[in-house]
């Protein structure tokens, strides 16, 4: 159907890396091709969400390479459609995965999930769905929310390069970065420069690979 993503996973969340694969394109060898086998009641179904999915990558990778979807967890996600709902905020609905005979993997990518409408409007409405920030990270226009172990850090255009020097959005709004937390900088730093990845530090003492390094987003080193 066009659709190739590999994934990332952390303890507690993941990273999903996606592209489309038109015909012709080189597939690599150690890629696995995942069959679309479903029962015929089932199929034209899941066919349409695919098509769509693949269509909407194929959108957001022509605004710009690098991060498009952040993914929240709650406890009650009806009751989150409806909070998102009543603060104007449109989306997809409450999306429930089919069967397990349509299911390739489990963990968190099979569990009921609501998508977010996109757009400048939809995320200043998204953010403010948010609960209260924490903090202005010591910074006018930056807000920091915190998120059970998790945060999300907003910040305006001229205030990036404070926190990351030299990154410049692709777009706006955009997500621009993103933190792994590692037990030791110094073995990360070894571990990057040994596979030939360039990495600077932050102000504040961390590592980051640039976005022009890492597909589009930053990768900062915590």
């Amino acid at each position: 159907m066009g659709a190739a993503n590999a994934h990332a996973d952390f303890p507690r969340n993941f990273l999903e890396f996606a592209t489309i694969v038109r015909e012709g394109d080189r597939i690599p060898a150690d890629a696995k091709l995942v069959p679309l086998q479903a029962p015929p009641d089932v199929l034209p179904r899941l066919v349409e969400r695919v098509t769509a999915t693949s269509a909407g990558l194929a959108a957001h990778l022509a605004r710009f390479e690098g991060l498009h979807i952040l993914m929240f967890s709650a406890p009650d996600i009806d009751a989150a459609a409806a909070r998102l709902s009543a603060a104007g905020v449109g989306h997809g609905g409450v999306n429930t995965p089919g069967s397990r005979r349509t299911q390739r993997r489990a963990g968190p990518r099979g569990r009921r999930a609501l998508r977010r409408g996109r757009g400048t409007r939809e995320h200043d409405r998204a953010v403010r769905a948010l609960p209260r920030p924490s903090g202005q990270a010591g910074r006018p226009g930056t807000r920091v929310f915190d998120l059970a172990g998790a945060r999300l850090i907003i910040v305006p255009e001229s205030g990036l390069a404070a926190l990351l020097p030299g990154e410049r959005p692709a777009a706006l709004p955009a997500l621009v970065a993103c933190t792994v937390a590692v037990r030791d900088l110094d073995t990360t730093g070894e571990s990057l420069l040994d596979n030939g990845i360039a990495a600077h530090r932050t102000p504040s003492g961390d590592l980051f690979v640039p976005a022009a390094g890492a597909l589009g987003t930053a990768i900062v080193f915590h």
